[in-house]
């Protein structure tokens, strides 16, 4: 019996260990890709299979290294997306941990040489704008990379034809200024909108107008530990934190994001590149 014990306890130390282990050093370089279908009958027929790449909170800097970056980047590129969408948090506390002039041009030409026939596009993250120096670099990079930054504003995507469905970018929560009524006030609900927000805790608001919405911020928890996790109150994520939520009408996915902050780990909370596929749904 206490060789039973004993044993049991061994294995425990050791699972405990191997967890440990794979969430500080193997978890956070490991990135995956998530492939949801959007199917919906206001999704146009010339848009069928149009495929849509979004990422978020890479957060340069701290953990994140050039090494890393270009993992990520290649991870976008082998998906070979029509758009490609970034979430936010490019830098990771840039007000503080100032990019370097060699880092932020590695930078822009990792991300320039992303492509996208259809477009690429950003919103912006709170650690984009910690003080408006962080706020004019990550703008100058976007608009050096090609990516055109959505400030509570909306763009049709085409897809070669007329037909066409909206993309809403909305401020943070954190640090921003969202403004729902001028994201959406271009926007007319007989057309399929996808929306774009850092933070998801948005999407009550969004879901007024919005068909579906991607978000990120909170890493998905990062060390995510079911039941007691679902209590962390972290602001622009305390109520969807992580996951696919129904809400009203809209769908709301919440992304991992593909970096870490305030520690190297991850547990649960894989990062990843989420790979959206439209389908036209016959009526």
């Amino acid at each position: 019996m206490k060789k039973k014990v004993i044993l049991t306890i061994v294995v425990v130390i050791l699972l405990i260990i191997s967890i440990v282990f794979w969430s500080i050093t193997v978890s956070p370089i490991t990135y995956t890709v998530r492939k949801v279908t959007i199917k919906d009958e206001k999704i146009p027929s010339q848009l069928d299979d149009v495929t849509i790449a979004f990422f978020t909170d890479t957060h340069i800097g701290m953990f994140t290294d050039q090494k890393r970056f270009s993992k990520m980047i290649k991870v976008i590129e082998d998906l070979h997306p029509d758009v490609v969408i970034f979430g936010g948090d490019l830098f990771d506390h840039p007000a503080k941990n100032i990019p370097s002039h060699p880092d932020i041009n590695e930078v822009i030409n990792k991300l320039k040489h992303i492509e996208a026939p259809l477009g690429k596009f950003a919103v912006f993250g709170n650690h984009d704008l910690e003080d408006e120096t962080s706020k004019e670099l990550i703008i100058s990079i976007y608009k050096e990379s090609d990516f055109e930054l959505l400030i509570n504003t909306s763009r049709k995507l085409h897809n070669k034809g007329s037909q066409f469905i909206y993309l809403v970018g909305i401020d943070s929560m954190i640090l921003g200024n969202p403004n729902i009524e001028e994201a959406f006030q271009n926007t007319d609900d007989s057309t399929y909108i996808i929306s774009v927000c850092h933070t998801p805790d948005i999407a009550d608001e969004a879901s007024i107008y919005s068909n579906y919405l991607f978000a990120g911020h909170s890493h998905g928890g990062q060390i995510y530990i079911p039941i007691i996790s679902s209590f962390l109150n972290i602001p622009g994520a305390k109520k969807y934190m992580k996951g696919s939520y129904k809400i009203n009408d809209m769908t709301l996915d919440v992304s991992n994001g593909l970096g870490t902050t305030r520690y190297d780990a991850r547990f649960l909370s894989d990062s990843e590149v989420v790979l959206y596929t439209l389908k036209h749904k016959e009526k």
